[in-house]
């Protein structure tokens, strides 16, 4: 057939059996898993200075016994002289502080550990330059500290890691940005100062009741 052109339609159909595939079902996006709860905030410390297994020691032998010294009357304290002496008064702040400590001629002659009180300053502190009459020590310790001759840096370090180990397990909370030679703890009923010092070659413990402004040297 010449001259004729013939157009096939092929319609295509499924035939029975053939079926489409059933669409699958659209998953739902998971919900989000919700977080865990927070742990509960750990209370604050509230370790009484009394019940410590240090209180009855020396402080000489044992510096953390430091802290059973605290609200105690000074007179009481053994720091290493029959007669203490005030030797700084802290009077910016309200009420001002007395420091008693035991006064040696020469500096050759200190001993390997130094230990200092701290008390409500009695009256108004001396001015510079009066003639200071002694007195016997009087009033309750607000504040104590213990300095220990260390052989080396890091033996000072080691002890100030000691001391802030078993403070901790006591209860006490190290506060601010510690660092291996020094470290503040938050303990409830009092706080403590734990540093060494390279320029005196000594560790310290320095504990103080709360709100009470340190007199430190």
């Amino acid at each position: 057939m010449h001259g004729r052109c013939v157009a096939v339609s092929l319609l295509l159909s499924l035939g029975p059996g053939c079926e489409r595939a059933p669409a699958q079902p659209v998953e739902a996006a998971p919900a989000p898993t919700a977080e865990p709860p927070a742990p509960p905030e750990r209370p604050p410390p509230d370790v009484d200075p009394a019940a410590l297994p240090v209180c009855g020691k020396d402080m000489s032998q044992e510096p953390l016994a430091a802290i059973c010294a605290l609200s105690r009357p000074a007179r009481e304290q053994a720091i290493g002289c029959a007669e203490p002496e005030a030797f700084m008064w802290c009077s910016n702040t309200r009420p001002g502080y007395t420091k008693w400590g035991c006064i040696f001629p020469l500096a050759d002659s200190l001993p390997p550990v130094l230990i200092h009180l701290q008390t409500v300053t009695e009256g108004e502190a001396p001015k510079l330059g009066t003639i200071i009459e002694p007195k016997p020590i009087s009033g309750a310790v607000a504040a104590a500290e213990v300095a220990m001759k260390a052989a080396s840096e890091a033996a000072g370090v080691e002890l100030v890691a000691g001391w802030r180990a078993q403070l901790e397990r006591w209860g006490c909370a190290s506060i601010d940005e510690p660092r291996p030679e020094w470290v503040e703890l938050q303990c409830g009923r009092f706080e403590v100062l734990l540093n060494y010092s390279d320029i005196t070659d000594s560790a310290y413990v320095k504990a103080s009741l709360p709100g009470v402004a340190a007199c430190w040297r």
